[in-house]
Parts: C-alpha cells; structure tokens; sequence
C-alpha cells in the first residue's frame, strides 16, 4: 500500500459506517438533503411573491390558487436582491459539486474495502452491519497477516499495530486533543472591544475547519512529517489565520442562511411530533474535544460517552432553582392558568365566544394559546418535583454522586468540581458544556458571526504559542512520520503536570538526559496521556504497551493488590472480634441456671461487673482498633492513607454462607452454626458492635431490639461488612455504589478489589470505567505521599495493611510480620 494513512482512514471509515451500504445510503441522503435545501430556498425566495401573499387575510383578499402568488421570470429583472440569490446559489452548487466529487471517492474506496473485508479479513457484510466484529478484532487479523506474508499492507518494513493504526487514523486529530487539553487555542472574544460582556469559548463547525485548514493540513508534507517552515514561521500562521476570517466575514450571511434553514427542517417537525421543543442533551463541540482522549476513535468516544448523559440529563435536573424564580414561577402559572381557566370557562358556555369576541386586534382563541405558552414557561421555572421531593432537604450528596458517575465515562474531573458538585460555579461550567440542541444551534450561529473576529484578531495572538507546542510535542516514528508524542504512550519522554507516571520518588533511576529532555517537554494536564493509555489498552487488551506503560500498569495493580490485602486483614480483624463477642454471650448463657435467662431490662452495672468483667473473654475483642493502613516512617505518629472505597463495593464481601471466609478454622462454625447458640434468643445486638465501651449505658442498652438467631446472623454480616477504610468521597463512594456490580472493588462474592485487568468476556465499557476509578485512586495516594514526605525525600519504607513497602519501589510488599502485638483487633 503506497499511503498507509489513507488506507487505514478508509479501512476505518469503512467499518465505522459498518459496511458498503450503509455508507452509500448516507451519502445519497446528504446530496438530497442539500440539493432539496438548495431548491426550497430557491423557491422561497426567488419565485414566492411575499408582498402578495401577505396582503391574504380573508377569503375575499386571498386568491384561490397557490400558483397564483407565483413569480414566473424572478431573475428577468436586475436587483440587488436578485445579486444576491443568484450568489447565494453559486456557492451552495459549487459546495454540492464537492460533495458530489467526495461521495463518489468514498463509494469507490468503500469498494475496495468490501473486498478487503470479504476476502482478505474473511468478515461478511452481515457479520459487520450487526456489530458482531469489533475494530479490535479486525487489527488483529491485519497483524496476522502481515506477519504471515499473506497479504502485507506495509512492504518496507514499517510496523503495523494497534498503535500504530490508531496514530496514523488520528495523526491530525491526536495535535487538536492536545490544544484543547492545554487551552492553547484563544477561542474568545477579544475583551477590548465589548470587555467582558462576551464571554468564550465560542467554537463552530466552521471554526474546526479553519483550524484544520490553517494549521493541521498545512504543517504535514507528502511524507507526513512536519515542515520546519511551519513551526520556524508563525507569521505565515497568522497571516493564515487572517484570510480565513475575512473569508468568513464575505460569506457568513450565506453560511448563516443556509445552517438556519437545514436546521429548522431536519429538527422542527420531529420536536413538534415529540414534544421535545429543545431537543435532545448534547455535549457541545468545545467539551467533545476536552474530553476525547489520544487514539481514541470516533466510535469508542461515542461509546463512552453515551453512558454520561442519563447521570449528566439528572445532575441538571437536580439542580436546585433560585428561590426567586421558583416564586416567580408560581406567580406567573397562577395568573396565566387562572386567565386561561376562565377562558376555556366561556368557551363551555359557547364555543362563539372564542371565535368572534375579540380584545384589541385578536380574538379570545388567540389568547387561549398565549396563556397555555406563559403556563408552561411558568411551570419551567419551579422545581422538578419528581427530583425534589419535599421529604429531601440536602441534595448535596446525590449531586456529587452523580457528578463522579459522569466523571467516570467522561473521564472529565477538574479538581474544583470534586465534592462542589453544589457549587454554582461547578453547575454553570457544567451546564455550559453540556446543552439541548436548540441551545447549542444557538450557541453555533453565535459563533459563527463572531469566527471573523476571533480569527482575525485572537487566534493570531496565540500562533506563536502553536508553533512551538508543535515543535516540542512532534515525535517521529520509524516509517510512520510524525505524530503527537503524547500518542506513542512512553511516560519516560512525556508525562502531566500533576499526575506521576514515573515510580514515586525513582527519578534518578532513569538517564539524565531523558530526564532532562522529558523536563523541557511540555506536558499534559488533568492526566489525559494515563487516561489515554488506560482506554486505549482496555479497547485493545493484546496490545503490548513500551517498557514505560507496562511499569505503569504494574504499579497501579500492585497498588490494587496492596488494598486488596488490607481490606482482607481488617476483614479478618472484624471476624475474629465477633466471634470472640459471641463465645462470650455463649458462655454467659451457659453459666446461668436454667430458671435464669438473660433479661436486658434487669440488667444494670452490678450484673454486668458480676457477670462480665471477670470473664477471660477479650472486652471488645482485643487491642484497640488502629487502622489498616497506616504510614510511619522513623516512629512518626501514623497517618491514614485517604481511600475510595464505597459502601456499595463493600457490601458485595463474602459473607454469604454460614461462616466468614477470614476466619480462622477453630472459630469458623462456633459463632455462627454452634447449635448451643440457639438457646439466647435474646441476646442484646450491643455485643454484637465493633466497639463496646465498658461504660455504656444500660438504659440505652436495654432499648435495643431484641435479636433472633437469624436476625443476629444476618446483624454479624452487617457488622462484618463494615470498613474502618470506608471515606465518602464523590468518585469513589458515589461512582463505585452506583454502577452496579461490573464497577464494584469487590468483585461478585470474591471478597476481594475487583483486578484492573480486563476480564475475557466482561463489558469493554465497564472495565475502561474500572480502571479509571483505579486510576484516580492511585494518583490519589501518590499525591498524599508527596505531601506527606516532599519530593526531596528519595528513601525509607511505609507500612500498608502491616507489610512494610519501599518507596523506592511503590507497590513492592514484602511478607514480613509487623512487629509488636499481632492479636487482632476489632
């Protein structure tokens, strides 16, 4: 294949419009639309008499045929209105030409692919039409027969991977996703002309384009490196910049005319038919591209992002209302329905009413309809009573909960949303990201009579920075060119701002000279070159990533398996202190005679020094609890580690049977199987905690319900589900309690964190949720260690869950036992 691009572009294109006729059915659904389009404004504004037909009022001014309000020679005479349509027909047929020309060029490299699909990859169009073949599946089967020699796409000796593909499909793309993530585009409107009235980012389809036209097809060559003439002169960037805006300022009105019109026709009558009159929630342009990650293709972003909106639809709508507007709302649905009730009132009496009375120019039916519209527009100012029960006073929680569960497909986290999901700087930059059709066309057009002057005037501002982001970024890869080096995915050259893809404090490890050349690079920020390196192996499990992502997959399990261990130590503490709390209601059971049962009422502080204290059984299960994980370095008094873990992730433990897995085997069917066991049926749930104070009071005591055998089981399992290391924070506790059992730590009656790793024949979409949550909690725990320690400390050992961890080497457990008391604690 003499262009591997092309290629892979048009082998991708044919599988992501699943096959030969689905492609050509939406090119012919294109040019008709845009030919039909062409003509209905052709005949409304050509060949319409609209000063005529205006004059019809009633059926003595209106003439009874439609053709005779027609104009039979429109262009006969010169106008400047006629100027007009007639220049606005040029572009839209010169547009439809090309459209014309690029329709016939995918048909007839479509064609080609169908061959290739059929006889070379052995994949039937009704196997790819169903989605029954993944992309994954299809890179694999070129790799094999690359390396088979059966049929070679790449003859001198290029590689050919899933990243490779994926680098060349997005060569372009991968440089616009780094401009977005670093904000390098100046995409506002320039403060000195109407100050801040104005506020960005303004971002259009036709703004896309310009960029892409200005600054991504031009800085490739025919071998697709970049040209050193693009990065050493930003003033031809600029100058670019600046002729594309004059452009945009000749045929905006044009542009505007024919974007409004196809709009209004593909949408109106659907919304009209729906009731939906805003349309659907869509992201916006500008969040598409913040969001979309490196070699990410179209239908994977598509994939994950579909899974946001039901969170991000019932974040906005939870969002609360002014109290203001919630009281002008009412006002207004008062007034508007008691008018309206009267109304309908004397159209009971008589229907004439309606018709021939009249108040001013109109008729009271008229009026009828502009009350039901300001009711309506009342009501949309009250709350959504179905998300604001009246029972419910803090939405805070949920608000945060839905937000991570959002975050979780998006992968869209600023630091200032987390646990401010309330916040009404959160909800207004949230908002602005995510709107209904209607708001977003609007959104558009805006742009769109603003692209000159953010092109003339506040892109070329930023050229200079273009080019050399472009120049330090660039990263050539053998026999493939040029491409963004954050998608090559190696963390030793390239990394974030924040986040750490080198080992915590091993930086001198690595070569000094690309350490220092990784230093000079520019970086990412909010962790989008991880993220991407998580998604992209998740959507490609047989992929082998470079020595650096391989590391970084290693440590981050390892960081799983270390709160595997400590969930499953403190598991363990749990259990035993239970049993040791039941062996103690047991024997006290079996010292009393048979006449003397066990009666809360009457016990008080003499019964339970008589009865309780002189027992050799421990008094709350052993030493005081102390944390699972803890962290002392040179007897520094212990500081926890902040944890995700949820409760919902927790309850999902194994304690489904007659007997916790974590305890040890002398105890294992005493607590909860012992048939002498059955004789307390009121034994008091107060032993039944994991603290027990010998001070409590009895009064209080006494007033907890009694507990049968079974409910006293069914009390264990709760007592024994709880977590020392459970903290309430949005991401995790909301996300991993809300997304059902794939995205739950513990994995279904395993009792252990769920594995990073993709499972065979699990959710592709649920295990790029998992490891994402595994990867903010890991990024998480390395920004406790470098505030806790600073950066210049590069040695010592910690402590997780008791094994001692060198931090030389995060995520290393050596078996030692800790040293001091080993008796759990509860």
């Amino acid at each position: 294949v003499a262009n591997l691009d092309l290629f892979f572009a048009n082998l991708y294109n044919y599988y992501y419009h699943r096959g030969l006729v689905p492609l050509i059915g939406k090119c012919v659904v294109e040019l008709v639309s845009l030919f039909f389009t062409l003509g209905l404004s052709i005949l409304l504004f050509a060949y319409i008499d609209w000063k005529e037909l205006l004059t019809c009022t009633d059926e003595e001014t209106c003439l009874s045929y439609f053709s005779d309000y027609m104009v039979d020679k429109p262009f006969s005479k010169a106008s400047l209105w006629n100027t007009i349509v007639l220049f606005y027909i040029l572009l839209v047929s010169v547009y439809g030409i090309f459209a014309t020309w690029s329709c016939y060029v995918t048909i007839r490299e479509a064609l080609q692919m169908k061959y290739i699909f059929e006889d070379k990859l052995g994949i039937s169009p009704h196997k790819l039409e169903g989605g029954a073949v993944e992309w994954d599946e299809i890179v694999q089967r070129i790799e094999n027969l690359q390396r088979s020699g059966e049929y070679r796409v790449a003859i001198h000796g290029q590689d050919v991977d899933a990243l490779v593909i994926a680098q060349r499909i997005m060569r372009k793309e991968n440089f616009m996703i780094y401009f977005f993530n670093r904000d390098i585009l100046d995409l506002s409107f320039p403060p000195e002309i109407f100050g801040n009235l104005m506020k960005g980012p303004f971002f259009s389809k036709s703004l896309e384009w310009s960029i892409y036209f200005c600054v991504l097809n031009y800085m490739f060559n025919h071998k697709y490196q970049i040209r050193p003439a693009f990065y050493l002169d930003s003033l031809s960037l600029k100058r670019r910049f600046f002729l594309c805006g004059i452009a945009h300022a000749v045929f905006m009105p044009f542009l505007l005319f024919f974007m409004t019109l196809h709009f209004l026709m593909l949408n109106v009558y659907d919304w009209r038919s729906t009731k939906k009159y805003l349309g659907p929630l869509e992201w916006s342009l500008c969040s598409r591209w913040a969001m979309r990650e490196f070699n990410e293709l179209p239908h994977q972003f598509e994939k994950r992002l579909g899974h946001s909106y039901e969170p991000a639809e019932r974040y906005l709508k939870i969002i609360t209302k002014s109290p203001a507007v919630a009281a002008l709302g009412k006002l207004i649905s008062f007034v508007s329905g008691s008018l309206g009730a009267v109304l309908l009132f004397l159209a009971a009496l008589n229907d004439a009413i309606l018709l021939h009375v009249k108040i001013g120019d109109w008729n009271l039916l008229w009026y009828v309809g502009i009350f039901g519209v300001i009711f309506a527009v009342g009501n949309g100012l009250l709350p959504n009573a179905e998300v604001h029960p009246r029972y419910s006073l803090n939405l805070f929680a949920e608000m945060d909960g839905l937000l991570g569960q959002v975050a979780t497909h998006t992968h869209f986290y600023p630091d200032h949303w987390k646990k401010r999901a309330f916040d009404a700087q959160t909800q207004k930059e949230f908002s602005a990201m995510i709107q209904y059709k209607a708001q977003l066309f609007i959104s558009e057009v805006l742009s769109v009579i603003v692209a000159p002057i953010i092109l003339c005037i506040s892109l070329p501002k930023c050229a200079d920075k273009i080019c050399k982001f472009v120049e330090k970024v660039r990263l050539e890869v053998p026999g493939a060119g040029d491409v963004c080096g954050f998608s090559c995915f190696d963390f030793d050259s390239f990394g974030d701002e924040n986040w750490e893809g080198r080992k915590l404090g091993n930086e001198g490890g690595q070569n000094n000279t690309v350490r220092q050349q990784a230093q000079s690079r520019p970086k990412t920020t909010q962790g989008k070159m991880e993220k991407s390196f998580f998604s992209f192996k998740a959507a490609h499990p047989t992929w082998k990533p470079s020595l650096s992502g391989q590391n970084l997959v290693e440590r981050v399990e390892n960081y799983r398996k270390q709160q595997t261990l400590a969930f499953a130590r403190e598991q363990e503490h749990h259990a035993q202190a239970a049993a040791r709390q039941l062996e103690t209601l047991r024997r006290l059971e079996k010292e009393g005679t048979p006449e003397e049962k066990i009666n809360i009422a009457a016990m008080n502080d003499t019964y339970i020094t008589e009865k309780v204290a002189g027992l050799e059984a421990d008094n709350g299960g052993g030493r005081p609890i102390q944390h699972p994980l803890t962290t002392t370095i040179d007897h520094d008094p212990p500081t926890s580690i902040p944890m995700e873990l949820s409760p919902g992730s927790l309850t999902s433990s194994p304690l489904g049977g007659d007997s916790p897995p974590f305890l040890p085997s002398g105890l294992a069917s005493a607590p909860f199987a012992s048939s002498s066991f059955r004789g307390a049926p009121n034994a008091p749930s107060a032993f039944l905690t994991s603290r027990v104070g010998a001070s409590r009071s009895l009064s209080q005591a006494a007033s907890i319900p009694q507990l049968t055998d079974d409910a006293l089981s069914m009390e264990l399992r709760r007592l024994l589900n709880r977590s020392s290391m459970v903290q309430d924070l949005s991401i995790g506790a909301s996300s991993f309690a809300n997304m059902g059992p794939s995205f739950s730590l513990g994995g279904p009656g395993n009792g252990t964190l769920a594995s990073i790793a993709p499972e065979e024949g699990s959710d592709p979409v649920a295990d790029a949720g998992r490891q994402y949550l595994w990867l903010e909690r890991y990024h998480l725990h390395l920004a406790d260690q470098r505030r806790r320690f600073g950066p210049q400390e590069q040695g010592g050992t910690y402590s997780v869950a008791g094994f001692p961890v060198d931090r030389m080497n995060v995520g290393t457990i050596h078996e030692e036992e800790p040293p001091g008391d080993h008796r759990p604690s509860p």
